[in-house]
């Protein structure tokens, strides 16, 4: 019985030793296997998450700076997020119609007579715009200066319950040509003496809603 044990116990020994040598020989390749894991998981992870919008550090200093001043802003300053509806019309007749939310975030921000609108990063890199005071309560004049195009837009636009703005107005020749140049271009083997001229308008409806500061009620 005693031999039995001891053969036993001699063979979980091997065994073990065995498994040893087999870990030690293979110690770099279960490492590179784990890692392998890690890194393909932390991947996943990342695309899971690669639309999730991160405040970048200048719009949470004007978190911040809303936060702490809100009790001295006018209700059109905070930071803002922008939806649009566009519709695209050929001859008075609607073409497309298509929704983007929360197309961009903005930061409007008192200067001297006008609220400087920013993007998310603080700057006005592509456009120069702003609001002014309406003649009416709630109302404001929003004018848009692109720099590369040096086209102008102006609208008014109103505001409900310090919360949203709401404007709308046509977009700038060079949206069209660049984003529906197909609707266009003309086949000129197609242009006869009946051929109507095509009036191509893409119109933009905008609201802004709030996110910062909230409303002190």
């Amino acid at each position: 019985m005693k031999n039995l044990n001891r053969k036993f116990c001699l063979n979980i020994m091997k065994t073990l030793n065995d498994f040893s040598q087999i870990k030690a020989a293979n110690f770099w390749v279960n490492v590179s296997l784990v890692s392998f894991l890690l890194l393909s998981a932390c991947a996943k992870i990342i695309e899971q998450q690669s639309n999730i919008l991160i405040p970048s550090p200048t719009e949470l200093y004007y978190q911040k700076y809303f936060v702490q001043h809100k009790d001295k802003l006018d209700p059109i300053e905070g930071i803002w997020t922008e939806n649009v509806v566009a519709t695209l019309y050929e001859n008075n007749k609607v073409v497309t119609r298509e929704t983007e939310a929360e197309r961009a975030t903005w930061v409007i921000i008192k200067k001297g007579k006008e609220y400087v609108i920013l993007n998310r990063y603080g700057e006005q890199n592509k456009f120069i715009a702003s609001f002014k005071s309406g003649q009416k309560e709630g109302t404001y004049i929003y004018t848009c200066f692109d720099k590369q195009t040096k086209e102008n837009i102006k609208a008014e636009a109103k505001m409900i319950q310090n919360n949203l703005i709401e404007m709308e107005y046509d977009a700038p020749e060079s949206v069209l040509k660049e984003n529906y140049h197909e609707y266009l271009n003309v086949d000129s083997s197609q242009i006869d003496q009946n051929y109507e001229k095509k009036n191509i308008v893409l119109h933009w409806q905008f609201n802004w809603l709030k996110i910062l500061p909230l409303n002190k009620d």
